[in-house]
């Protein structure tokens, strides 16, 4: 299969753009999470703002923290468009923030703790910051995503790997201070409108699709294939938890 041009702009975006078009872990967050008006709420990993954005007029103030300078870039650009007053963006990692102890209500933590190397110490830090009480919400991989076959028809190895990922976020959290009260499936899709966002997107998730074999690929392509666009499907994992 010829390699498309792949180089457009702004990559990051036009796949979290792509990301959960119904807006289904938006609505996951706010059946689970109940948020009042002085609520103090952070997102951890928040790249773009796209939850602290959308969550902000459920809340009292939102923090934002990314360890990428430049991401918190575009979540300022798209905050100063939103007009909300209650949200804010901080450079800083989830092991060890400037805040006070027991300052937040809730902690939302979407896609993230599978890349921090030191899981506990990230657990530490959210217990520290949380107030008693105060909820903890968890989305991360699992094994289910539509991507993962494309990964293991090359890595056979990478489906184990994704697996052992969502049970070391689950025994971080599970030997943290809080008490695991719900764990469940949660299932999105990317919506992707071109055969080029398509390998965009495989190039992003680091999927060797040029390895695999063509016929295997466009079958998975076609079964994918909607009026809209290419559906590709994203599995995760909530957990709720609460500081006793």
């Amino acid at each position: 299969m010829p390699k498309p041009d792949v180089s457009l702009p702004h990559r990051y975006d036009k796949i979290m753009d792509a990301y959960d078009p119904e807006g289904i872990e938006l609505d996951a967050i706010l059946k689970n999470v109940e948020f009042g008006a002085n609520s103090r709420v952070l997102e951890v990993g928040t790249g773009e703002g796209r939850t602290a954005l959308n969550i902000a007029p459920h809340a009292g103030d939102v923090y934002g923290i990314d360890i990428d300078e430049e991401i918190l870039k575009v979540a300022s650009a798209k905050l100063g468009e939103s007009g909300l007053e209650n949200v804010h963006f901080i450079e800083a990692a989830i092991r060890e923030t400037s805040f006070e102890d027991d300052f937040f209500d809730v902690i939302l933590c979407p896609w993230v703790l599978h890349h921090v190397d030191d899981k506990n110490a990230a657990m530490r830090e959210v217990c520290r910051i949380l107030k008693p009480g105060g909820v903890f919400l968890s989305i991360d991989v699992t094994g289910e995503n539509d991507y993962i076959p494309l990964k293991g028809m090359v890595k056979p190895k990478a489906p184990e790997f994704v697996a052992k990922r969502k049970e070391e976020v689950l025994f971080a959290i599970k030997g943290s201070c809080l008490e695991i009260v719900e764990s469940k499936s949660l299932k999105t899709y990317y919506l992707l409108k071109t055969i080029e966002e398509v390998h965009m997107f495989f190039e992003e998730f680091d999927i060797p699709y040029q390895e695999l074999d063509e016929d295997y690929l466009n079958r998975f392509l076609l079964e994918r294939k909607t009026d809209d666009g290419y559906r590709i499907g994203e599995a995760g994992h909530l957990t709720i938890a609460r500081k006793e």
